[in-house]
């Protein structure tokens, strides 16, 4: 599991943050961008490896990422 004490995410982008090119604007508060394909090369990355990845999150306190991968 993978934890900050970011922004968090919205109930409302929960199901968006895996798509390529989502970025939610955050400008006006000092944030990069970036350009949108973080989460879904990580989340390709994971299940190619038969794993899942699930993220929790509460906005103004931070968001947990929870990789799961199977022992081989």
């Amino acid at each position: 599991a993978i934890t900050d004490t970011g922004v968090g995410i919205s109930a409302e982008d929960l199901p968006k943050i895996f798509k390529e090119f989502f970025h939610k604007d955050l400008s006006g508060q000092g944030n990069d961008p970036g350009n949108g394909l973080g989460l879904k090369i990580a989340q390709s990355i994971v299940v190619r490896h038969q794993g899942s990845i699930e993220v929790k999150s509460i906005v103004g306190q931070g968001s947990t990422f929870i990789i799961t991968l199977p022992l081989l």
